[in-house]
């Protein structure tokens, strides 16, 4: 049985047989790390539901209809008044990023709402 061989750049080793990348599976233990999270287990927190969620959906809802408010202030007074553009800096706060980040979070709160309604009535 002969081994193929493939093509070489100059000046890199010869002798080494070649490598399929692809079918390497690297995981987290094989990197020595000992953190559960790394190792892709489902106990990792969602960023997306730390950064973007709210606890209730209520207060959720409150967040965008007060950045929506602010933004509409801006807008509205921005001929008039320049200083008024300030305003944005309380919407995107309130929103936590734009209004697509707004959007992100209330589909993580409401996820967050079916699960602990699940959870409740496995109890």
């Amino acid at each position: 049985m002969s081994e193929t061989r493939t093509p070489v750049r100059a000046g890199a080793p010869t002798d080494l047989p070649a490598t399929d990348l692809r079918a390497t599976d690297l995981r987290a233990t094989d990197l020595g790390t000992t953190d559960p999270r790394a190792a892709g287990s489902s106990t990792a927190p969602d960023p997306t539901l730390e950064l973007f969620a709210s606890r209730t959906l209520t207060e959720h809802v409150v967040r965008g209809l007060l950045g929506l408010v602010l933004v509409a202030f801006a807008v509205v007074s921005a001929q008039d008044h320049p200083w008024a553009l300030l305003a944005l800096v309380p919407a995107v706060v309130a929103w936590r990023g734009c209004p697509t980040c707004w959007l992100m979070g209330l589909g993580q709160t409401l996820t967050r709402r079916r699960s602990d309604r699940a959870a409740c009535d496995t109890c």
